[in-house]
This record gives C-alpha cells, sequence and structure tokens, in this order.
C-alpha cells in the first residue's frame, strides 16, 4: 500500500470538513461502505456521482415529507468525502464514504432496516447507482460498528 500523502487531497477533505463546521454547530459524520455485487452491475467512474446525486435527492424528499406531516425539518446539505479501493485479495473495487450532515437534521444512521433512515436512504440511493433491486441487494452499502461521531464547531480539541 502507498503510505504517501497527497497534500492537495488532504486540504480537500479539510476543507470539507471546514465548510459543513461552518455551516452547522454540529455536524454528524457517517461512513459507509459500498460494495459491487458478484452480479453483473453497473460498474462505471459515474456510479459515485449518480450515488451522491440519489442521496442528496433522498434526503430533499425525507425531508419535504416531514414538513408536511408537520414536523420540524433543520436545512442540511450533504457533504462527503470518498475513496475507492481494490481489496488485496480479489483485486474488487469498492468505496468508503464519510458523510456529512447537519446533526440537528439527522444524528445517526438510524434503523437500518426502515426505508426513511439515514441508513435505509444511503442504501437505496447506492442500489439506484448501481441500477440494482434494494431488496436484494441492501447489504451492498454497509456501516461499519461504530461508524457515527459528532463533531462539534465550539470543541476545539476536535479540530
Amino acid at each position: 500500500m502507498n503510505q504517501n500523502l497527497n497534500p492537495f487531497w488532504q486540504q480537500r477533505i479539510a476543507d470539507t470538513f471546514q465548510n459543513a463546521l461552518n455551516d452547522y454547530t454540529r455536524v454528524l459524520m457517517l461512513r459507509v461502505d459500498l460494495r459491487f455485487p458478484d452480479a453483473p452491475a453497473v460498474t462505471d467512474a459515474a456510479v459515485i456521482s449518480r450515488f451522491t446525486e440519489s442521496l442528496k435527492a433522498k434526503i430533499t424528499a425525507s425531508q419535504q415529507r416531514k414538513k408536511g406531516e408537520g414536523k420540524r425539518v433543520h436545512s442540511t446539505t450533504l457533504r462527503y468525502i470518498w475513496a475507492r479501493e481494490y481489496g488485496e485479495i480479489n483485486a474488487k473495487k469498492h468505496y468508503h464514504v464519510v458523510l456529512l450532515l447537519n446533526r440537528d437534521s439527522w444524528h445517526c444512521a438510524g434503523d437500518y432496516n426502515s426505508p426513511y433512515s439515514l441508513a435505509g436512504l444511503t442504501k437505496q440511493a447506492w442500489c439506484s447507482a448501481l441500477r440494482l433491486d434494494t431488496q436484494r441487494y441492501a447489504t451492498l452499502a454497509h456501516f461499519p460498528q461504530n461508524s457515527a461521531l459528532w463533531i462539534n464547531r465550539d470543541d476545539p480539541s476536535q479540530h
């Protein structure tokens, strides 16, 4: 594995975190690993863009639905950081993604089996990007143990 860190990408990552903290006092940082199926699927370079656009649309629709139900909704902008990796054993491509959202809007991944939770929306967005059925392939979006972390703007130990 190449241990060299690219200063350009390090700065882009730092800027992404800082932009989230500039907009929101409290930020949810959620990690998800996005895998490809063994079955044939769309694996083109645009798949990560389709995923993020789909997730943005699903978050917006979820917030509009909540507003329609008379619930309080805090605005949020999806920010994200991703890295593509090839597995050491089978050289299979997958993505490691960190989602950054206003913690007042989303404080955790939620129920992994609910289509309305952030986890459910993320699974749906990944399957949509792959053009696969969510019921059958939802597990391709994997949330590692302790995948959520809260970051507070006013806590200097977190910067």
